[in-house]
């Protein structure tokens, strides 16, 4: 989902937003279009396809602004980020007191953190 990372600059690590979104929208959808008994490739026309499209978009505007509603009341009270330092030494330890994952060794050496902090890699 290079368009969801590079372009709107959305954060979606685990592609939640491709599985539950994306292919929410196409499994609605496709009832406008496979349905037997009112699809449009089973000769029924456009109006199923219609009425799926209408809930897509009523969906996604519902969703849009309630979560832009939530997510700019939580930034005006607090911040939607973490420190630098926090991101580095990596949530899970930080807020749960142990690593997520059984990682052998460390794959981001401090010389590499301070150059990547200072271009901004990590936090864009």
């Amino acid at each position: 989902m290079h368009l969801l990372d590079a372009k709107l600059r959305i954060d979606d690590p685990v592609g939640a937003i491709a599985v539950h979104g994306l292919c929410g929208i196409w499994g609605t959808l496709a009832v406008g279009l496979f349905s037997t008994s009112s699809g449009l490739f089973n000769g029924n026309g456009l109006i199923q396809l219609g009425i799926q499209s209408v809930g897509v978009m009523a969906v996604v505007f519902w969703t849009t602004a309630c979560l832009g509603t939530l997510l700019w009341v939580i930034k005006q009270v607090t911040s939607l980020r973490v420190s630098k330092e926090e991101e580095i030494a990596r949530l899970d330890f930080i807020e749960h007191g142990s690593n997520a994952y059984a990682l052998k060794e460390v794959f981001v050496s401090s010389d590499e953190a301070s150059i990547a902090l200072n271009s901004g890699w990590l936090l864009n």
